[in-house]
């Protein structure tokens, strides 16, 4: 694909294949390196084999990851569920087809780290903004009795349609940001897009990025369902397993050095940020244990 040199585009498909390469969110989900260490059954060369205890070490091994191979086939068997390919091509937004299933999103940028943009919550509905990241797969927004918190905050009394919970939330991203509070639902609407009984956390307390004076109030991940914390479906996959997106896909143009423009665009890729051909690439899962969590690409 050819970029002009001010901006980056994005675009990521859900399907074997991914269009273009995928942007790194500001918020990584911490990875902790695994030591290997070689565990050998013989104390020392001169010590007989052991069947027995060697079939004991294998049974083991095996009964240590049969619930890893089990969330993997449910994780897998979830994915797969309701999602249909609804384009082979992009749906171009630029397009003379009016269709109500895509939706732009204008960005601001925050020193080419963060892009940040609308969300609205709520019956009425209320605003506050996201900051829209590939690496994390929870809807975090901030609330009335947030403490540290950015805001435009949610006032969930105001809202008819809030479900609450007691279940408590809490994340840490790379960067140190930390949110917690509880897990609740509501009506939740990007880009013109809408999903009711959306899962997320109703924030209570931030810090690092999300903190008071910040330029962004909460965060929306994008990532894969493996990667929530809530083990709830993210906003983007709702939209998908309920057939209502033009095409599986949602792709970025991020302007640079603080300059208008930048986007994401649900449902649609936009002909007008960009030149050429999308290009294709084949998802990888292979340093995810196959259970496809990031936007890797090979």
């Amino acid at each position: 694909m050819i970029l002009p040199t001010s901006a980056v585009t994005t675009a990521l498909l859900l399907a074997p294949l991914v269009a273009s390469n995928p942007t790194p969110g500001r918020h990584q989900a911490q990875v902790v390196p695994i030591r290997q260490q070689r565990r050998g059954l013989n104390a020392s060369p001169d010590t007989p084999f052991d069947a027995s205890t060697a079939q004991a070490e294998r049974n083991k091994v095996a009964n240590r990851y049969k619930d890893l191979a089990s969330k993997k086939r449910s994780l897998k068997a979830d994915a797969n569920k309701n999602v249909k390919a609804r384009a082979v091509e992009p749906f171009d937004i630029q397009s003379l087809k009016k269709r109500q299933s895509s939706g732009a999103d204008s960005l601001d940028d925050q020193s080419d780290a963060v892009y940040y943009g609308a969300l609205s919550v709520g019956t009425p509905a209320q605003q506050t903004t996201i900051d829209f990241d590939t690496g994390s797969a929870d809807l975090l927004i901030p609330t009335e009795n947030c403490s540290g918190c950015g805001s435009p905050l949610f006032n969930t009394g105001q809202s008819s349609t809030f479900q609450a919970s007691s279940q408590p939330f809490e994340i840490q991203y790379g960067d140190g940001s930390t949110a917690a509070g509880t897990l609740a639902a509501d009506t939740v609407t990007v880009s013109g897009l809408t999903v009711q009984n959306q899962v997320f956390a109703a924030v209570t307390q931030e810090s690092g990025s999300f903190s008071s004076g910040g330029a962004f109030a909460g965060l929306m991940g994008m990532g894969f369902p493996a990667l929530a914390k809530s083990q709830s479906n993210p906003f983007f996959f709702n939209l998908v397993q309920a057939n209502s997106l033009s095409s599986n896909l949602f792709s970025f143009y991020l302007a640079r050095g603080d300059n208008t423009g930048s986007e994401l665009c649900i449902g649609c890729v936009n002909s007008a940020k960009y030149t050429g051909n999308v290009n294709y690439y084949p998802l990888d899962a292979s340093e995810t244990q196959g259970v496809q969590a990031y936007w890797s690409i090979m």
